[in-house]
């Protein structure tokens, strides 16, 4: 701004115009060699501009270029922006980082490395267990266990779920229930298969041939009297010309010489008794037969007697005759001179009544 000078104002206000001038030329000499923001200026004139590097921080009548402070990032040279938390911002920064996997970042600082069994994800500011259901090999890696397995906090390998005891979803263990059984990796309850049986809820036990085991099973037994059980998981009823004792894994006809009343027990035949294969009871020898042991039925020889019960076939005896050997009757007397069989007494003879000649 310019002012005329004129004499006849006073010299007080020539003063003040004065001052006034010489102030603004001053002020326009400042702006002139002030350092731009984003630039500095060695000299400090701004003559001599240098543009600030990447990650420095250079704002208005800068003389040196200066690193963006650790704990914030500075996106452009005359701007300075505090990181956040989860966020890691060494010096020179020029975009918040975010702590790596694997690290956490107690603060915006500061870096530091994890240490198993502990797990880091990315943007961590403290250590945390693996958690339950995972289990963590490193640091940087958190994998799920699966449903045969069982991984508690802090696990680092995962382990299979131990006998006796079924995992769910891979967190934690259960105990089995007798007379259940878990082997290991196990995911849930199951009875003792059938076939086996089960002393406590980690061990099966195959059961031998002959025995019963059905699902469920705690202790082995003989398959029960009056069935048969061809492997130790089936058992079938035995008919009723069959016997079955106890542990029978095949179904048999009663034995000859025996009966069976029914198919859990066998008897022997008593003498005079006749017990074929099969027998449910012991029969008498027939009549006109003769068992020498219960097993065998033979027919008497002509001559013979043999009545029911026989065990050896007999003369017919003297005074009797016998038209069949099951049948014996009396001989008649002969009529008065006769003989048997019947005929007149010949001549120079004598024949009792009834007698012979």
């Amino acid at each position: 701004t310019f002012y005329r000078w004129s004499p006849s104002k006073s010299s007080k206000m020539r003063g003040r115009l004065l001052s006034l001038v010489v102030c603004v030329a001053l002020a326009s000499d400042a702006a002139a060699s002030e350092c731009k923001t984003g630039y500095y200026c060695p000299t400090g004139t701004s003559s001599n501009q240098i543009l600030c590097s990447s990650g420095s921080y250079c704002p208005p009548g800068s003389t040196s270029q200066n690193l963006c402070p650790s704990g914030s990032f500075c996106s452009y040279p005359a701007k300075i922006t505090n990181c956040t938390p989860s966020q890691y911002c060494p010096s020179g920064s020029t975009a918040p980082l975010k702590c790596p996997v694997g690290s956490f970042c107690p603060d915006v600082t500061s870096i530091k490395l994890c240490v198993t069994p502990n797990y880091c994800p990315a943007g961590s500011t403290k250590e945390n267990p693996c958690p339950a259901g995972y289990y963590c090999s490193s640091p940087a890696s958190r994998l799920r266990c699966n449903y045969t397995q069982i991984c508690p906090i802090g696990t680092t390998a995962p382990s299979p779920c131990p006998p006796g005891f079924f995992c769910r979803e891979g967190s934690y263990k259960v105990p089995c229930d007798s007379p259940n059984y878990c082997p290991p990796g196990s995911t849930g309850q199951r009875k003792c298969p059938a076939g086996f049986f089960c002393p406590n809820t980690s061990t099966a036990i195959l059961c031998v041939s002959g025995s019963y085991c059905p699902w469920g099973t705690t202790a082995a037994a003989p398959c029960p009297g009056g069935s048969f059980c061809a492997s130790p998981s089936v058992k079938r009823s035995c008919n009723n010309t069959q016997v079955c004792l106890p542990g029978t894994t095949a179904a048999a006809p009663c034995p000859a010489g025996f009966f069976c009343a029914n198919s859990t027990v066998k008897v022997e035949c008593p003498a005079g008794r006749y017990c074929p294969a099969g027998s449910r009871k012991a029969f008498w020898c027939p009549a006109g037969s003769f068992c020498a042991t219960p097993t065998t039925k033979e027919a008497c020889a002509a001559g013979s007697y043999c009545p029911a019960g026989s065990t050896a076939q007999a003369p017919c005896p003297a005074g009797s005759f016998c038209a069949t050997p099951a049948t014996k009757a009396a001989c008649a007397a002969c009529p008065a001179g006769s003989t048997a069989p019947v005929a007149a007494c010949p001549c120079g003879s004598f024949c009792a009544p009834g007698g012979p000649r």
